[in-house]
């Protein structure tokens, strides 16, 4: 049985898969074609960051069952596929720190519009998911929160304006 991971390198399937979509990027998908001098919000680029290494790490995560799955099933050669278990699971750790370092820099950012406290909020609300009850205080008061603000954003022409124009490259 060939597993079709083999055939292919890591940077393919990674940059062939797409990056879940937010609604910080629909807010800004509007204003992609103009171009201001003022950079974008650092939580912003900041939450970028952090959804393409928790992509990667879920890719890798991916990858490391199937090795495993192939490890203990293995009668031929498991000195090869111990090998290729080792590197799989190294690699998802190393991308797991990424992404850790990534969300722990979200104390430390500054931000300076809605659209920032709203990326913030989007890495904390999805990590919430996938390590704890997301029923459980204060996960769906942090969601609520995100969604009135992103309301808030959407319905005032004041903070829509400026957010396209702060977000614009």
């Amino acid at each position: 049985m060939a597993d079709s991971d083999n055939t292919m390198t890591l940077p393919f399937v990674t940059s062939r898969l797409r990056r879940k979509r937010s609604p910080v990027d629909e807010r800004q998908a509007g204003a992609s074609d103009r171009r201001v001098s003022e950079p974008a919000d650092a939580a912003v680029a900041l939450l970028h960051q952090w959804q393409e290494a928790h992509h990667v790490a879920h890719v890798l995560c991916r990858l490391q069952q199937r090795r495993e799955t192939r490890l203990l099933n293995a009668v031929a050669s498991p000195t090869q596929d111990r090998t290729s278990h080792s590197m799989a699971r190294a690699l998802e750790i190393d991308a797991m720190d990424a992404e850790q370092r990534l969300l722990e820099a979200v104390a430390t950012t500054p931000t300076h519009s809605l659209i920032g406290v709203m990326a913030k909020l989007e890495m904390i609300t999805c990590c919430s998911e996938a390590d704890e009850d997301p029923s459980a205080f204060p996960w769906p008061q942090l969601r609520s929160a995100l969604a009135d603000l992103r309301d808030v954003v959407a319905s005032d022409p004041h903070y829509a304006a400026s957010a396209q124009e702060s977000h614009s490259q």
